[in-house]
């Protein structure tokens, strides 16, 4: 009788006893049946974890007692252990994704998401453009503004680092959150001269400026073309992009003329192949007045250059005589 209990005694399955304390962990199963922390069960018992990670974590790991953290399951909701000794049972977690700064994000892995956070210096019709301090970041949005995004706002997207023909950008970005900024994150725009502009690399996209005496050359005014401009002796590309404030952006620079000069306050440096001047709004193009003499030698090449059409069908030439008189354009 001794024998036989003794020998059932052996045969008894070990038991152990599960516990955790973390409310992520929304659930503890075998098989069907729910296991509460404390309970006991089986050797090699396999269990089913399910966690609910906080806003914006993901799994990234769990430990049982003080061993050694498992991470294959990162990422996961669910995994599954096998109970081969008492096991406390604790979870590891880490931002789902991690924040960068503009210049960490810049050299990131291109295949991670990551948040990123700036102040908007401006939009437009393809982008918005964000910076913290001197770094930037173009992000290529495609005029898909999320609500409560303007200009002066601290922002923080999240995405995946691009790049265009040298150009850096989170592509598709997704807007995490918007606040306003502080008054000592307000960005300023550095004025470039010559010297600066020829200093520009890939690196400074985005970046928030001011140019000032850009002369125009040649190149049509519209939207999504190179308008072609002279810094000294250096050729500067600006352009504005379709819709957002495109077409009082047309209307300020459609008369201007081979010579004539403007400023653009308050824009920011694009890139394709080299650097941009992208205009977003028409507040950023201040159009240099003609002199009194500039607009004598103007109309005067105007009416020595054109035909007259009169009434009865005839053009003859119209010969004009032009004389300075107290500033006044006299014919």
């Amino acid at each position: 009788c001794h024998k036989r209990i003794c020998n059932s005694l052996l045969k008894e399955t070990p038991k152990f006893t599960v516990t955790w304390n973390d409310a992520t962990i929304t659930s503890v199963k075998n098989g069907e049946a729910s296991v509460a922390s404390g309970a006991q069960v089986d050797l090699n018992t396999t269990l089913t974890i399910t966690v609910a990670p906080a806003e914006g974590m993901k799994l990234a790991s769990y430990k049982i007692g003080e061993g050694e953290a498992v991470t294959t399951v990162a990422g996961k909701t669910s995994f599954e252990i096998i109970v081969t000794a008492d096991t406390a049972l604790s979870v590891q977690y880490v931002e789902q994704y991690p924040a960068k700064t503009i210049a960490e994000f810049k050299a990131a892995d291109k295949n991670t998401e990551y948040k990123v956070t700036g102040i908007v210096t401006n939009m437009d019709g393809k982008a918005i453009f964000i910076q913290m301090g001197g770094d930037a970041l173009y992000l290529l949005d495609y005029g898909k503004h999320a609500e409560g995004v303007a200009v002066g706002k601290k922002v923080t997207y999240r995405g995946k680092l691009g790049e265009y023909n040298g150009l850096l950008q989170m592509s598709n970005p997704t807007l995490v959150k918007v606040e306003d900024a502080a008054a000592d994150e307000k960005i300023e725009a550095t004025v470039l001269d010559e010297t600066k502009y020829k200093a520009l690399v890939a690196n400074d996209a985005a970046k928030l400026v001011t140019i000032n005496d850009l002369v125009y050359q040649d190149g049509s005014i519209a939207v999504k073309t190179n308008i072609n401009f002279k810094l000294g002796e250096t050729k500067v590309a600006v352009r504005f992009e379709d819709k957002g404030d495109s077409a009082n952006i047309l209307a300020a620079l459609k008369n201007i003329k081979a010579g004539d000069k403007i400023s653009l306050e308050n824009v920011n440096i694009g890139w394709f192949k080299g650097p941009q001047a992208i205009i977003s709004l028409v507040s950023s193009v201040k159009v240099a007045e003609l002199t009194t003499a500039e607009k004598i030698a103007r109309v005067k090449a105007e009416l020595e250059g054109n035909p007259i059409v009169i009434n009865n069908g005839r053009s003859r030439r119209y010969f004009a005589y032009l004389r300075r008189c107290n500033d006044y354009l006299v014919t």
